[in-house]
């Protein structure tokens, strides 16, 4: 069929180029172009020249690149979301294989074998397993393995040739001979007669768990005969350290299979028993000072747990309920009824203040004693400057929580129940806005709603125009008020106190009052009854402006703890190679931290992730790498 139709092609084609020659020749040009085109495009060769794409071979050595190894679809699955589908290539992949597979033989065919090169390195080699076997120290063993991996490609490509079972029996005898104490074992004359990496990377990761237990039994029977606690305190914290940084080798060595497993994990629990050691060490002083009344953790699972105490464990719950809830932003402010009226405590908290605030306090003491401008200054400056110095010495304490420390530091020694009984009878909305017009006192206010005043009424802690002498409500107005309620125009009075005398001279324009002043929404407060006379306003403020930082210490060590927690426990994540740190102190330089700047130096593997938060009040920021 299709030979047909170009027979059919063939003939009219040549039909309409022999008819375009006539038209040529009756001088019709442009009807005769017209039919030569048409007639030759209907000739399968020239058709085929024009409208047939060539095709180009790949160079015969050309491999295929890694994206040709692969398929990759998309298509959509719903709202906002993309499905990705990822096939082999097998025909590329296969030719991938065989390219790489020549380019080794080659390299192995062109490899310059030095037989004294090779008896040097493999004497090298064996005095390198020696120290890998017999280390204690993880920087010698990691150091040492480097140098080996940088030369042992040269060992396999040298056991191709038929002089390399010579040589490195020279290396053998040699070595036998200067370290006669020394004992071979197979695996490590295996790795210099049959060289491997697979069998190395095993060799290096037993050697890292050998020298993990070796460093581990050596510092635990020093321990031992340790007797002062700041000291032991130290080399378990050097045990905890180089536990990590052995499990984070055996991730970077990928060793993170079945066969090592049951090391890791026993070289993880060590370092969980120890830092669960180290903290019951820290804080067995504090505890001791610490009452714990009730203790509650509200958040068993977070890397970083808060126990509430001194408080029934409904109200403990409530405190729970709204850390939990996203939809309330200010918690502190949600809290701070429950915190004042249930007396509730954070032994966190508390174990941060009874640690770092005598730091503080010598501190402050040593530049104040130090500080010639201090001493010469006056009360009023003396205030200021203190206040400098606390801002500075901030900056060094070595855990810096997220807080205002000054405050928290300050005001922590007053007793908690001062504002008690006011609560109990007033409640602690009541008395917290009457303690917030506090400055009102003795004066009107006539700005507010009656709304606003409602709770104060009903409490008796305030009174209406009704109660208040009219003098002072007169004394209130401005004078061109008490112009219009004298009758007389602005201006007339030009002192108030000559205004309010004239009223009180003609009794019956005090009527005028309700034309021109909202005698409804004036208020003013009231004294506290009697009974609480020796009560010190100023300490319960101040009592309150520490339980807002106490409370947001809690609230947001919460909140860092849970997102850290679900971050680092995420099943699908496998395009991340590792966590770093990353502190506040680069987004606000005033703000330092020394453990931050210590931590973020650290770069964590994905197996074995940084604990955030370090202590309460810490804002690091945990960061992945890909």
């Amino acid at each position: 069929m299709r030979k047909l139709f170009s027979v059919i092609r063939w003939i009219f084609g040549s039909m309409i180029c022999l008819a375009s020659f006539g038209e040529f020749m009756n001088g019709e040009i442009g009807r005769a172009l017209i039919a030569l085109i048409i007639g030759l495009l209907l000739i399968p060769p020239v058709s085929k020249l024009l409208f047939t794409r060539k095709k180009t071979k790949k160079p015969q050595n050309q491999k295929p690149s890694t994206l040709e190894l692969f398929n990759i679809t998309s298509k959509s699955a719903g709202n906002n979301a993309t499905e990705i589908s990822l096939d082999i290539n097998k025909e590329n992949l296969i030719e991938f294989l065989v390219k790489k597979q020549k380019d080794r033989e080659t390299e192995i065919k062109n490899f310059n074998y030095s037989p004294m090169q090779v008896q040097r390195q493999g004497l090298q080699l064996l005095e390198s397993l020696n120290i890998l076997n017999s280390t204690k120290n993880l920087d010698t063993l990691v150091g040492r393995y480097e140098f080996i991996t940088k030369m042992y490609d040269d060992f396999i490509k040298a056991s191709y040739n038929k002089r390399y079972i010579s040589d490195i029996q020279t290396s053998i005898d040699q070595y036998k001979s200067m370290y006669y104490d020394r004992i071979l074992n197979d695996f490590e004359l295996g790795l210099l007669v049959k060289p491997n990496e697979e069998n190395l990377k095993d060799y290096y990761s037993q050697c890292l768990f050998r020298s993990f237990a070796k460093f581990y039994n050596e510092q635990s029977d020093q321990i031992e005969t340790l007797k002062k606690e700041d000291a032991k305190e130290r080399r378990t914290k050097k045990i905890i350290e180089i536990g990590n940084q052995t499990i984070s080798e055996f991730d970077k060595n990928s060793s993170e299979t079945e066969k090592f497993r049951n090391q890791i994990n026993e070289i993880r629990n060590i370092v969980e028993k120890l830092n669960k050691v180290d903290k019951n060490n820290n804080n067995y002083q504090k505890e001791n000072s610490i009452n714990l009344d009730n203790p509650i953790i509200i958040n068993p699972y977070s890397p970083f747990q808060i126990t509430l105490y001194n408080s029934d464990k409904k109200t403990i719950m409530q405190v729970e309920k709204v850390l939990k809830d996203e939809n309330i932003w200010n918690k502190t402010k949600e809290l701070l009824p429950l915190f004042t009226k249930y007396d509730i405590r954070c032994r966190e908290v508390d174990e941060y203040i009874l640690k770092y605030k005598p730091l503080y306090q010598n501190l402050l003491q040593d530049k104040l004693s130090n500080s010639i401008e201090y001493q010469q200054a006056t009360e009023r400056d003396k205030e200021i400057i203190e206040d400098e110095i606390k801002s500075e010495i901030v900056n060094q304490i070595p855990e810096r929580a997220d807080c205002d420390l000054q405050t928290l530091f300050d005001f922590s020694e007053i007793d908690i129940t001062i504002d008690n009984v006011l609560i109990q009878k007033y409640g602690f909305d009541v008395i917290s806005k009457y303690f917030g017009l506090n400055h009102y006192q003795n004066k009107i206010i006539g700005h507010w709603e009656r709304k606003d005043f409602e709770d104060l009424l009903n409490a008796d802690l305030a009174i209406t125009a009704e109660n208040i002498p009219q003098e002072e409500i007169l004394a209130s107005q401005p004078l061109k008020v008490l112009n219009s309620i004298c009758e007389k125009e602005d201006g007339f009075f030009k002192r108030k106190n000559k205004a309010i005398d004239y009223l009180n001279e003609n009794q019956n324009l005090m009527s005028n009052i309700g034309k021109f002043v909202a005698t409804r929404n004036l208020f003013k407060l009231k004294k506290l009854p009697s009974e609480f006379d020796t009560l010190e306003v100023q300490k319960i403020s101040d009592n309150w402006n520490f339980t807002k930082e106490y409370i947001k210490l809690i609230s947001e060590t919460f909140r860092n703890s849970e997102y850290n927690r679900e971050t680092t426990n995420r099943e699908n994540y496998s395009w991340i190679k590792g966590f770093t740190v990353e502190k506040f102190e680069d987004y606000n330089s005033n703000f330092v931290c020394q453990r931050a700047r210590e931590e973020c130096k650290k770069k964590y593997s994905k197996s074995n992730p940084p604990k955030l938060p370090f202590h309460i009040g810490c804002n690091c920021n945990l960061r992945t790498v890909s």
